[in-house]
């Protein structure tokens, strides 16, 4: 009984951590018609999901434009390759990113606000999904994580200038689709 006082106390507090960092962040930022998106994941494993449907959700949702928080390292020279609506992209702790979600699990507090993963916060199955009646990963976050209700899957034009930064980030990028491809295909014959 004690350990769950402890626990509670702890969540109530990061929460409240969460509250105290969200009010302040847009405030700073005087943020009116912006979409607020956490990718949370150290990984980047819906980076590039949260990046590509970025305009079609602030289409069928009605913002003008969005900010990202992010754990995984991602610049906004990176980020503008996918949309031009991208006001800001701020790097946040790991921690820091718990205690936002840890604050969106008391209640929605602001529908601008919005965690781009399927597994988290803690309770989110959105990969139990996936390969379910050929359902894709794409989908499932479209419709599910964005509300995008009809999405137009979305191929990004080649990059053919020479940017170092941004040529080792598509790399990057390419790397971590064969990593995911091959997960999501170990997952059907499992």
């Amino acid at each position: 009984m004690n350990r769950l006082k402890q626990d509670m106390h702890q969540a109530l507090l990061d929460a409240c951590k969460g509250w105290w960092f969200y009010h302040r962040f847009i405030k700073k930022y005087k943020l009116q018609r912006t979409k607020i998106c956490l990718i949370p994941d150290q990984e980047g494993k819906y980076l590039d999901a949260s990046l590509l449907y970025l305009d079609q959700m602030l289409q069928v949702q009605g913002y003008d434009n969005a900010v990202i928080l992010t754990v995984p390292a991602l610049k906004k020279a990176e980020a503008e390759l996918f949309s031009d609506n991208i006001e800001l992209v701020k790097k946040i702790s790991r921690k820091k990113a718990e205690q936002l979600m840890q604050f969106y699990c008391l209640y929605n507090f602001d529908e601008r606000f919005v965690v781009c993963s399927l597994d988290e916060p803690i309770g989110r199955q959105g990969t139990g999904l996936v390969g379910k009646k050929g359902i894709t990963q794409e989908e499932v976050f479209a419709a599910g994580v964005y509300g995008i209700p009809n999405f137009i899957q979305f191929v990004p034009s080649p990059y053919r200038k020479k940017d170092q930064k941004i040529l080792r980030f598509l790399n990057r990028r390419k790397q971590r689709m064969k990593i995911s491809e091959r997960e999501e295909m170990e997952k059907l014959w499992i």
